[in-house]
């Protein structure tokens, strides 16, 4: 039987992952963060830039957007490759194996971050792609 808070817990800490990660490239970058928002809905809480919103379940980072375009593909990337890493430390460190349902909602996770650079909509590989093509 699939676990409701596990898929919870796991769900809500993969897309603040993923959003961090684009936050954290782009403070490592030198580029100025105007939005951190984790969730969609009405507002719970805002301190300075970031947004805490009712429900968790989206996230968005919004940069200036004036910046040289392989800034802004290595920080439409950086979500995704924060989220696999902290896969990778979860399935190495053997906290997966704690429970079958958590190690399958961590792969499902996995590939809903590959999903999200396909090219398509408004997904990172999408923003990804639209940088590149400003060089």
């Amino acid at each position: 039987m699939i676990n409701l808070w596990t898929f919870d817990a796991a769900l809500f800490f993969s897309i603040f992952v993923h959003e961090a990660g684009h936050a954290l490239m782009a403070m490592m970058l030198g580029v100025r963060i105007t939005r951190f928002r984790y969730g969609f809905g009405p507002l719970l809480l805002r301190l300075g830039v970031f947004e805490w919103r009712l429900v968790p379940v989206s996230g968005e980072v919004q940069t200036d957007k004036v910046m040289a375009p392989w800034k802004g593909v290595l920080i439409a990337l950086a979500g995704v490759i924060m989220q696999w890493i902290v896969i990778v430390v979860a399935m190495v460190s053997g906290i997966t194996r704690l429970d079958v349902t958590f190690f399958a909602w961590v792969l499902g996770l996995a590939m809903v971050g590959l999903l999200n650079l396909v090219p398509v909509g408004k997904t990172d590989g999408a923003v990804a792609w639209g940088w590149w093509e400003k060089n």
